[in-house]
């Protein structure tokens, strides 16, 4: 009779608490936004190397797209998504995301307080 219920009764799933559901996005948006820092903290230890500033910044933009593909596949794995169509749609919405960023930031440089 015990290896019936066992059988029958479905095993508890550990959800995350409040708490630590926090760390984890706080810890996930403090990794992401360091990975565009990459770059530029290798180009400032490295100075002698010879590196371009605008290489770097094409560095900073190929790490940032490899980090938002790398979030994407993870959440693909750990949901019913395929991975690669996950990482995919990922770099696209976090990229769309940066430009119009980007396109909203050069847009108010010249607006005075």
């Amino acid at each position: 009779a015990k290896a019936e219920e066992d059988e029958i009764t479905p095993k508890k799933s550990r959800s995350p608490t409040p708490f630590n559901s926090a760390v984890v996005t706080f810890l996930s948006f403090v990794g992401m936004g360091l990975v565009p820092l990459l770059a530029f903290i290798y180009g400032y230890f490295l100075q002698q190397s010879g590196v371009e500033e605008k290489d770097l910044y094409l560095y900073a933009y190929v790490l940032t797209a490899m980090g938002l593909f790398a979030v994407g596949y993870v959440r693909g794995q750990m949901s019913s998504k395929n991975p690669v169509t996950a990482g995919i749609q990922t770099l696209l919405i976090g990229g769309f995301a940066a430009v119009i960023s980007y396109t909203i930031a050069r847009g108010l440089t010249g607006v005075k307080r």
